[in-house]
């Protein structure tokens, strides 16, 4: 009886891992045409996407089938805890690689409708039809893809064979980011329906920053203007020059609340709404703009929008060139920075113009283009604005937190960061010059590493003016007021560093201290001198492991600056990975996390 009872359940066994060999090959199938599906997706082959996901979907119904197939013994074969884990496994894939495959289709159809609109003459100002289609899709896609996740991470823990533990691995750490990754569109598109006036009007400030006279988010902000938005209809109100706002001469912000660059200047400075980013952190600036904004007697916005050449560029790059018939300039994606010199400091400007006021022109001329974008451009154009927001070249502040909440998420908001571990930037005013882009700084970061993982970092920073001066007196020098700030929790050795530094105040955990510097024109240079000693700049992992990280912030839109990086070890320690660069550049942020081994 017994003899008997161990034949039947050898059997049940032996049958069991018949049909779970066989599920799992189907599943690994499947799993392999899921990933190729991402990779075309990606790629915007969209055609080759949804022959993935019929793949991977066939591959999981034959998984299900073997399944299936074990139902006469499946009883049995669960109470076996080896085979009834692999049974549940199988079990699991199948049904969450189905999910998967049929929620991915309409995510596809969804891109596809951008890529390839049906209307490709549509504007941009006019796409919330579009949006609200793709939004649609998105919701059911997203709560399958999170159930699907959640079913997969179940299986942790268990005791799986071969191939099946490999699926099991391999999906517990790419579905949650897929998730993630389809959370963040349909937020992020449930935030831009809501940023193009589908709950309700809207309206916005437009700023654009001139590079030429540098300012820590930017520059100058030369001009301004209002864009409405209402049920996706995007319009352009108006545009101009920022002097010639009406309350451009009036409504400033108190002297005793300006802020040190205005406040050591001698005389004091103004500062007005072309100066509210005189710091690091967007919101708080475009928070003052509409503030300010609102103090000249103009209706108020629900929030602000700042640009540089760089984006204007990058559009342009998509929609094409663009003529300012009265200045006799066609401005391309690969001149604009050329023609922005020419006609602000190079050339005399029409009569009854300012020197400023081609910027005006151009920058009205390049959104009201945007917003007249076909449909057949969209796509194109995403891409190249999220490109800019990530470098930096555009930032917006929202008073909707709906739509602030998703601009923080992807970084988009400019807000001055929270960072533990090596951290440095300059948060640099210029005072008049238009001297900007040619400025070169070289920064030589000395961080000496103890072995609780503080360390004494000396930053000498070299400004080397390139630039001469020109017809109009605006190169004579590169006078600017410089707030650097340091790692989180450090404390600057006054002694060791430059004199004459202004402490300021404590930003995102950084501390700040500010010097006044100028380098004359045609290669002169100034030199500045930092030194803080930090407390955790090398921290430990869970696991015990030591850890370097090191994020420095850029200037937005300026070129050319390097930073060369030493960083001393304790006796006996090494790098595991080989360590940081000794060179890098700054014409984007850079960050970095590097590993150690000690003694």
């Amino acid at each position: 009886m017994a003899a008997g009872a161990g034949l039947a359940l050898l059997f049940v066994a032996g049958f069991t891992v018949v049909h779970i060999a066989a599920a799992a090959s189907a599943a690994q199938r499947g799993k392999a045409a899921l990933s190729r599906a991402e990779a075309s997706l990606s790629a915007r082959d969209l055609d080759e996407a949804r022959s993935h996901l019929d793949a991977a979907k066939l591959a999981f119904a034959q998984t299900r089938s073997e399944v299936d197939g074990l139902r006469l013994v499946a009883k049995v074969s669960r109470r076996v805890p080896l085979l009834g884990d692999q049974v549940k496994a199988v079990d699991t894939f199948a049904s969450a690689g189905i999910a998967l495959s049929e929620a991915a289709r309409p995510l596809v159809d969804a891109v596809d409708t951008i890529v390839h609109p049906a209307d490709d003459k549509v504007p941009v100002s006019a796409a919330m039809d579009a949006l609200r289609s793709t939004q649609a899709s998105l919701a059911p896609a997203v709560a399958a893809i999170s159930q699907a996740s959640d079913q997969v991470a179940r299986l942790r823990g268990r005791f799986l064979l071969g191939p099946l533990a490999r699926a099991r691995d391999d999906l517990t750490t790419r579905l949650p980011r897929i998730e993630e990754r389809a959370m963040s569109a349909e937020d992020g598109l449930s935030s831009l329906i809501a940023f193009a006036g589908g709950s309700g009007p809207k309206r916005y400030l437009f700023l654009s920053q001139n590079p030429d006279e540098v300012r820590p988010t930017g520059g100058f902000i030369g001009t301004y203007g209002v864009l409405t938005a209402e049920g996706g209809k995007l319009a352009l109100e108006r545009y101009d020059a920022i002097e010639n706002w009406a309350g451009f001469a009036t409504v400033v912000v108190p002297p005793e609340e300006a802020g040190a660059p205005f406040r050591y200047n001698t005389p004091p400075k103004r500062r007005t709404l072309a100066n509210v980013n005189s710091g690091p952190d967007w919101p708080e600036a475009a928070q003052l703009a509409a503030n300010l904004w609102r103090a000249g007697g103009e209706a108020p916005v629900d929030g602000v929008i700042s640009f540089t050449p760089g984006f204007m560029g990058r559009v342009l790059g998509v929609v094409g060139p663009v003529t300012i018939a009265s200045y006799g300039e066609t401005v391309t994606a690969d001149n604009i920075d050329e023609r922005l010199d020419f006609q602000t400091h190079q050339t005399t400007p029409p009569d009854g113009a300012h020197r400023k006021d081609f910027v005006a022109v151009l920058a009205e001329t390049v959104m009201r283009k945007l917003l007249d974008a076909p449909a057949s451009q969209w796509e194109p154009l995403g891409r190249a604005m999220g490109q800019a927001f990530g470098a930096k070249q555009a930032m917006a502040w929202s008073a909707d937190p709906e739509v602030a909440r998703s601009l923080a998420d992807r970084q988009w908001d400019g807000a001055f960061p929270v960072h533990a571990g090596d951290f440095f930037f300059n948060s640099e005013f210029a005072y008049a010059a238009k001297n900007g882009r040619g400025i070169r700084r070289v920064y030589d970061h000395h961080v000496a590493l103890n072995l609780d993982g503080s360390a004494r970092i000396t930053t000498n920073l070299t400004v080397t003016n390139t630039e001469p001066p020109d017809t109009f007196g605006n190169r004579a020098g590169t006078l600017g007021y410089l707030t650097i700030y340091g790692p989180e929790g450090a404390v600057l050795d006054q002694a060791a560093s430059d004199p004459l530094g202004f402490k300021e105040p404590t930003l995102a955990g950084h501390p700040a201290t500010g010097w006044f510097r100028a380098a004359a024109p045609s290669g002169g240079q100034t030199t500045l001198k930092v030194v803080w000693d930090a407390p955790a700049i090398a921290k430990q992992d869970r696991a015990g492991s030591w850890r370097y990280d090191l994020r420095w912030l850029h200037l937005p839109d300026h070129k050319g600056d390097v930073v060369n990086l030493t960083v001393d070890l304790p006796a006996g320690w090494r790098w595991k990975d080989g360590g940081p660069p000794p060179q890098f550049s700054l014409d984007q942020e850079f960050s970095g996390s590097w590993a150690l081994a000690g003694s």
